[in-house]
């Protein structure tokens, strides 16, 4: 990704999968973006309400979370929330459906899209904004598996992944100890994406092969490096699934069962080998609404990402990232989601960012780029500056100009001001 301003100071950016010279991707709300706005597509099969689907060639991202069938019936002219709409929501929603054993254990839950403002459907072009979003409203702002109430039952969270989320930085936040990243049907098992699988599974990536529907589906080639399957149950023929099943099981892969519907069809599953399963007969998806954190500065985020691309390091990243208290906000949940025992240790923002590693860094930073340029409350911000910078000016006047000593104090004020917002 490259990134400069235009004339206005808006932040430009060109990378593999968008327009050169677009803004950031904080134009898919603050403006009109036609991913969002098209009427659902009829023709999408209706048991895959969020079903990912491809864009041409020079097109934002196009990842999707997929969701259970038929939550709310929609009509066909049935359009998302407006951009104006979204952002005037002090709360942000995501929601989990959990996986279980045969016997109810629950061992996950897959992470899924919602909208904040109203239960609309999402089109599958959505793609990038949809995964980005689900992952930094539920970890970040969530903070679904640090201090949430439901952090000590989510278990392994399975997150879905076309092939342009997977290539891109963005993939890197999926660390093995968070969960497992479902490749999605529409994935073509190119040598670029088994490279890509290959790379992350030697470094302890986890993934699962989600909607697997025929023996003969391409993404076998990746088995080697998946621990699961999941089989759309409403969408494979009868016949097939317990031929899909047994090759699972002989390449030694757990098989877990969606779109499951009553009791019954969990035990004949299980009866051929399935292991896991999901689905309405065991819980319909758990839709939680968070405090929403202000909005980054678009401007800020920029400039870091173009710093980690030119190899900064986390002393200059602290310089910038400082400015920004919505971004410090989220920079000190980062810590405490991906290196939880660096908390208590850290003295300075350079010390945070220096326990992140680099990869998961980046992924974030990206995934801000699209999910966290929005406009909501910048009065917070701006009394955190304030405060921040009274605070500043008190350590002057008693004489604290300088070292390491400054720099601390300076910390846990900001430490302490960025957990009020």
């Amino acid at each position: 990704m490259r990134i400069s301003t235009n004339q206005q100071g808006s932040i430009m950016w060109k990378d593999d999968f968008s327009r050169p010279g677009q803004p950031l991707p904080t134009s898919l709300w603050t403006g009109t973006h036609p991913s969002i706005l098209r009427p659902w597509d009829r023709r999408e099969r209706p048991t895959s309400a969020l079903r990912a689907g491809h864009l041409g060639t020079g097109t934002a991202v196009p990842v999707a979370l997929k969701a259970p069938a038929v939550q709310h019936q929609a009509t066909p002219a049935a359009r998302p929330p407006s951009a104006d709409v979204e952002h005037a929501t002090s709360h942000l929603r995501f929601a989990v459906q959990p996986i279980v054993t045969a016997q109810g254990h629950v061992t996950g839950h897959e992470l899924l899209f919602r909208w904040n403002s109203a239960d609309a459907p999402v089109h599958p072009s959505l793609g990038a904004y949809a995964t980005a979003s689900a992952l930094s409203h539920a970890l970040v702002d969530g903070q679904l598996l640090t201090v949430h109430p439901l952090a000590p039952s989510v278990g392994t969270l399975y997150v879905n992944m076309d092939e342009r989320f997977l290539l891109s930085p963005m993939a890197e936040v999926m660390t093995p100890d968070l969960g497992v990243i479902e490749l999605l049907e529409t994935i073509t098992p190119t040598d670029t994406v088994q490279k890509r699988v290959q790379a992350l599974h030697q470094r302890g990536y986890r993934f699962s092969l989600d909607d697997v529907e025929s023996t003969d589906d391409p993404r076998w080639v990746l088995a080697e490096y998946v621990e699961s399957i999941k089989i759309d149950v409403r969408a494979t023929l009868p016949d097939e699934i317990p031929r899909i099943i047994s090759l699972a099981r002989a390449a030694g892969l757990t098989v877990v069962a969606e779109k499951v519907e009553t009791p019954e069809q969990i035990e004949e599953l299980a009866a051929l080998g399935a292991q896991l399963f999901q689905g309405y007969a065991v819980q319909r998806p758990i839709v939680t609404q968070v405090p929403a954190l202000p909005g980054c500065s678009g401007r800020v985020l920029g400039v870091l990402h173009q710093m980690m691309a030119d190899g900064a390091g986390p002393e200059a990243l602290s310089m910038v990232a400082d400015t920004d208290p919505a971004l410090v906000a989220r920079l000190l949940r980062l810590q405490a989601l991906h290196a939880p025992r660096e908390v208590a240790m850290a003295q300075d923002l350079a010390q945070v960012l220096a326990s992140l590693p680099r990869p998961v860094l980046a992924g974030w930073l990206t995934q801000w780029l699209i999910a966290a340029q929005h406009v909501r409350r910048q009065d917070a911000v701006a009394r955190v500056s304030k405060q921040l910078s009274l605070y500043r000016g008190e350590l002057a006047a008693q004489g604290v100009m300088f070292g390491v000593e400054r720099r601390s104090r300076v910390f846990n004020r900001y430490r302490e001001l960025v957990q009020t917002l």
